[in-house]
């Protein structure tokens, strides 16, 4: 963002580096991600899509905006296989090579923030919340997150908060008191594997399980949009659309497809039938490690939690069903 790219050099893009430097300039003030977001709402990035906190993330340690031309900064893929996205000691860097939207002087006093902040982060003991990656939002889809608020006098409240909500400010979901959630959950779980009888469930669960197939609708339409989308990549590319960001575009697609191609492969080839005696054992498990691993207990029978509109949830008790793809 603050760049367009003609005829193969950048180009400043005036009305997005405004954006940009009202960015930078407020971070450096030491204003907050909330504040930056609410100053330049109704920006959007390169894919149409509103700034969040992952955005300003990126747009603030992006060296373009001094004028240096990065390619290549991340390692995809190393030996055909993903690579985490780790730093590529082979990146491209070329300094004074494009027109420059911020100073130095101010591009240093936020790295410097920037990495204050990060030593912070790193010191500070993370909280736990046992409900993380379960809550789903029933308004944007988007999955919750555990945050915590301090009061003037100090007080801290854990709250679970949806992501959409958090990040971009696109989403009106009401938060959940994290006490109330998790302890509302622990107690329903508890009773539901007290009342259970747990040889006719594993039997019942297993059955189901072995006589389904996978459902990859999803996973397979998903693949073929990719597919379409790295062929129109690679006749742009023939056609002498040759930029660094198509380029970067084209490494991320064909790592997408990568692996879509293996969870299909996995659930497709590598499925292999439910023993109801692995599901008793996770029951049984369940109860007997109660008060030692309640963490690892409640997402291998918790299947997801729908966060409603109102502030309600629902939970859907089941089992995590390991090595066969499945949830039940």
């Amino acid at each position: 963002m603050g760049y367009n790219v003609v005829d193969g050099a950048y180009v400043v893009n005036p009305i997005e580096a405004r954006a940009v430097r009202t960015i930078f300039r407020m971070y450096g003030e030491g204003e907050s991600y909330n504040a930056i977001l609410e100053a330049v709402k109704g920006t959007v990035g390169k894919r149409g899509r509103p700034l969040g906190k992952n955005s300003l993330h990126s747009i603030l340690s992006n060296e373009r905006y001094v004028g240096t031309y990065t390619w290549n900064k991340r390692r995809v893929k190393l030996f055909r296989k993903w690579a985490g996205g780790a730093p590529n000691p082979n990146c491209v860097r070329i300094e004074n090579q494009i027109p420059a939207i911020i100073d130095e002087k101010l591009w240093e006093r936020v790295q410097k923030r920037m990495c204050d902040n990060k030593r912070n982060a790193s010191n500070k003991a993370k909280r736990a919340y046992l409900l993380s990656g379960l809550i789903e939002c029933e308004e944007c889809g988007g999955a919750y997150v555990g945050h915590t608020s301090t009061s003037s006098k100090g007080y801290e409240t854990r709250y679970y908060v949806c992501g959409n909500r958090y990040r971009t400010h696109t989403c009106h979901a009401k938060n959940i008191n994290a006490d109330e959630v998790e302890t509302f959950v622990v107690q329903q779980l508890k009773a539901y594997l007290l009342a259970t009888d747990f040889r006719t469930e594993s039997q019942k669960i297993a059955d189901q399980v072995n006589h389904s197939s996978p459902d990859l609708v999803a996973e397979r339409a998903e693949l073929a949009d990719v597919t379409a989308k790295i062929n129109n990549g690679l006749k742009a590319i023939l056609n002498g659309m040759d930029i660094p960001e198509l380029r970067d575009e084209m490494d991320r697609l064909r790592v997408r497809k990568s692996e879509l191609e293996d969870i299909i492969g996995r659930r497709t080839a590598n499925r292999r039938p439910v023993d109801p005696e692995n599901i008793f054992q996770v029951f049984q498990s369940s109860l007997d490690n109660w008060d030692t691993d309640l963490p690892n207990i409640i997402k291998q029978n918790i299947t997801k939690i729908y966060a409603h509109t109102d502030g309600s949830f629902t939970v859907n008790v089941g089992v995590h069903l390991i090595g066969c793809g499945d949830r039940t």
